[in-house]
């Protein structure tokens, strides 16, 4: 025997939002699933290690200001003396 049964359930979207954090352009939504997990648009991260600290870094960029923040990061390095390998 068989019984089909209707139901009306409501469901709950969660949506997050990504706007640039230097320009404040729109990036895009994502949708969190059951677990929480989400994907984070215009993620930027970037961490060093000197003397015993550890130095971090993050952002949420556009393609545009990422690559803007690259570029002065580069030339701050070879500013203070680094070289590329």
């Amino acid at each position: 025997m068989k019984k089909t049964i209707k139901e009306i359930v409501e469901v709950e979207d969660v949506r997050h939002e990504f706007y640039c954090d230097e320009c404040n352009k729109y990036l895009g939504v994502s949708y969190e699933c059951d677990d929480g997990w989400y994907k984070e648009l215009g993620d930027f991260e970037m961490s060093y290690y000197v003397d015993d600290c550890w130095f971090s870094l993050r952002k949420c960029l556009c393609y545009k200001c990422r690559h803007e923040f690259v570029n002065k990061f580069r030339k701050i390095l070879f500013d203070i003396g680094f070289k590329v390998e």
